[in-house]
């Protein structure tokens, strides 16, 4: 989509790879915080 857009250049092998990368990178780790937004987002107490 941003190749369409030309947003980016697709003839750069390293600028998809960075692309992947940062994916790759922002997934993972929106899928770890997620559960400490929502219990922010609903206003669970921690008890340990």
């Amino acid at each position: 989509m941003l190749v369409e857009y030309r947003a980016i250049d697709s003839t750069g092998r390293s600028t998809l790879a960075w692309i992947g990368l940062v994916t790759a990178g922002i997934v993972p780790g929106m899928g770890l915080s997620w559960p400490l937004v929502r219990a922010r987002i609903v206003g669970q107490i921690e008890v340990d």
